[in-house]
């Protein structure tokens, strides 16, 4: 199997009696509670993966409100007598909600004879009970009272918010002082750090419980929710609001070097390997990077290296196609398919590797990069989705190839900083029907991946193009496709407007969520993608900068860093990693935190060419 499945009773008649995710897939399914009592549903294929994958999840996106899952293999007696008995509740009192109909079934389960041979309280061990979780996704717009996955990160910032507060004060300092100011909204620019507001962030359309104030539009937004906000000078950005250092006030240089971990493998580090993937072209190695047994994953330096040569092939294919197109040449689609499929294996190894080598390896211009941006995140998202591989190769083919259409396109139109008249936009529309056209034919291109192009531009609530297609009537993978393309334009610097930050970027998303997306793809992707992205930028509560650079699974808060500012800012000449989910301790004895997400040009920084020098 290559896809999570249910092992039920053999039909026969040649029918393998297996309940896959193409089963319940494309949504289909009017289900108020689906009950899934086997081993293990709440799991995916993914060694380390996260909560509600694989089949359970794609019965939400097949159209189910809510789940019963396990998260270990269960024990049959004392799980039937846990299942029936939520029913039993319920039948009884029907006014119950499922948790407390679950809550009574355990309380019974706990304190019945075990029956066969066993013993009264048999089964109140956790590992009987304490395995079943109930997930609901609420029909309602508005996404903090909503949504699965940003209540879920929702309730972890709020944790380690409150357990930052608990913390003691680790410093050598006698007096303490404070860099935030309250001020009335009219008074907020462009530059400030708001910590904290005068209503509960939950109540607003703000991802995070804190905000870098970046552009006009969210001192409007919070000018519409709040009266006053709380303003953290020392985390502002800007000479105006930076705190004034002096005496016991200032930086406290450490005595002695700041603890870091190094995680890299062999004689190079990451910063190295980087160094070598700009220093020019890399011969292809014949030796596939090996997956470490614990995580199931290749390690980030080799399989760059490894992975490096396959991007670059994927980009000259692109060129020559797209410039073959151009001079009405014939074209041969068949490489392609074979380098996606060498993709989706390296996706499949290490996400994290393919995501950076997609932003590393730019070429400065647009179309090639957002292109293989876009096919590689769509694997990597189709990956945590738990599809089959087949789908995911065809997702990313899609991805490469579903702006082809435009090199019929004016380069002029397609540069222009304006807004486009009402005659360019419909040429750019265009683009849709011409890359079908280009491609429509082709042997060995799957009539999926046309579907999936044809749909990418297509909104949940109707408001998108072609053919203004509305709800399920749009292709699933389609509207993956939709969503992947729209958070790597905003992520990515355009000839009509500058990159955004991936929290911000997803911020976006969550503010068309339930409308140009579906609910369950944009709490998904948030899931997939994380708070801290790979390639995003972050400060420390050391004052140090750094660039995420590989993804923690079972801790998304503590992901690997390259520290490339010192505490005063400065440039590391010699960046080192950072393991946050090593714990390591700062000069103070505290643990390494990551305090706020930074815009992509914060400080000067370009992730992708800072390290360079």
């Amino acid at each position: 199997m290559d896809q999570p499945a249910l092992a039920l009773a053999n039909p026969g008649g040649g029918q393998h009696g297996l309940l896959s995710l193409d089963d319940i897939l494309p949504p289909k399914l009017d289900a108020d509670w689906v009950v899934l009592s086997a081993c293990n549903t709440a799991a995916g294929d993914v060694r380390g993966g996260e909560a509600i994958s694989g089949l359970g999840r794609g019965f939400f996106y097949s159209g189910s409100r809510s789940l019963l899952v396990t998260h270990w293999p269960v024990e049959t007696v004392s799980a039937q007598k846990l299942v029936v008995g939520v029913f039993n509740e319920l039948g009884k009192a029907p006014q119950l909600i499922r948790a407390e109909a679950l809550r009574r079934s355990m309380l019974k389960a706990m304190t019945e004879d075990g029956g066969e041979g066993k013993m009264r309280f048999s089964y109140a061990h956790p590992i009987f009970l304490a395995l079943y979780l109930g997930w609901r996704r609420r029909q309602i717009k508005d996404w903090h009272g909503s949504s699965l996955v940003c209540k879920i990160l929702l309730r972890h910032i709020l944790q380690l918010r409150s357990v930052v507060k608990l913390l003691p004060c680790q410093t050598h300092q006698s007096v303490k002082v404070s860099h935030k100011v309250t001020i009335p909204v009219l008074d907020l620019q462009i530059g400030m750090f708001v910590s904290d507001i005068d209503r509960p962030w939950i109540e607003t359309p703000f991802l995070m419980q804190e905000l870098l104030i970046e552009n006009e539009t969210e001192i409007a937004t919070l000018r519409q929710y709040c009266h006053q906000v709380t303003v953290d000078r020392s985390r502002s950005l800007g000479d105006a609001f930076a705190p004034r250092v002096s005496g016991r006030d200032a930086p406290r240089t450490p005595s002695k070097p700041t603890p870091r971990i190094d995680s890299a493998t062999g004689d190079d580090g990451f910063a190295d390997v980087c160094r070598r993937l700009r220093s020019g072209p890399l011969t292809r190695s014949t030796q596939t990077p090996e997956l470490d047994p614990a995580s199931q994953r290749s390690r980030l330096e080799p399989e760059l290296l490894y992975s490096a040569p396959i991007i670059d092939d994927v980009k000259n294919t692109l060129k020559s196609i797209r410039e073959a197109l151009i001079s009405n040449q014939t074209v041969s689609l068949t490489e392609v398919g074979q380098q996606i499929g060498e993709m989706a294996r390296a996706v499949e190894r290490n996400p994290d590797a393919m995501i950076w080598l997609a932003r590393l390896r730019s070429t400065d211009q647009y179309s090639y990069d957002h292109a293989l941006d876009v096919s590689v995140h769509l694997m990597v998202f189709a990956r945590f989705l738990g599809l089959p591989t087949e789908a995911i190769e065809n997702i990313g083919i899609a991805g490469l190839m579903q702006d082809i259409g435009k090199v019929f396109i004016p380069a002029a139109i397609l540069a222009k900083p304006d807004q486009l008249s009402e005659e360019e936009y419909a040429q750019v529309q265009a683009h849709v029907a011409s890359s079908l056209e280009l491609l429509v034919g082709h042997e060995g291109f799957p009539t999926s991946v046309l579907e999936i192009i044809a749909s990418h531009h297509e909104r949940f609530d109707g408001s998108g193009y072609p053919r203004r297609l509305k709800g399920e009537r749009i292709c699933f993978h389609g509207e993956l496709a939709g969503l992947v393309d729209s958070y790597c334009a905003m992520t990515r610097e355009r000839p009509y407007g500058a990159a955004i930050s991936s929290q911000k970027a997803l911020e976006t998303l969550i503010r068309m969520r339930g409308r140009q997306f579906r609910e369950s793809v944009v709490d998904q992707f948030i899931q997939c993608i994380g708070l801290y992205p790979t390639g995003s930028l972050v400060e420390l509560n050391t004052g140090e900068v750094g660039v995420v650079i590989q993804q923690n699974q079972v801790r998304r808060l503590k992901p690997r860093l390259l520290i490339v500012l010192a505490p005063d800012k400065s440039v590391e000449r010699h960046p080192i990693t950072l393991d946050l989910m090593m714990d390591p301790l700062t000069p103070t004895g505290a643990s390494y935190r990551i305090t706020q997400a930074l815009p992509t040009t914060a400080y000067g920084i370009d992730p992708s060419e800072f390290y360079l020098d």
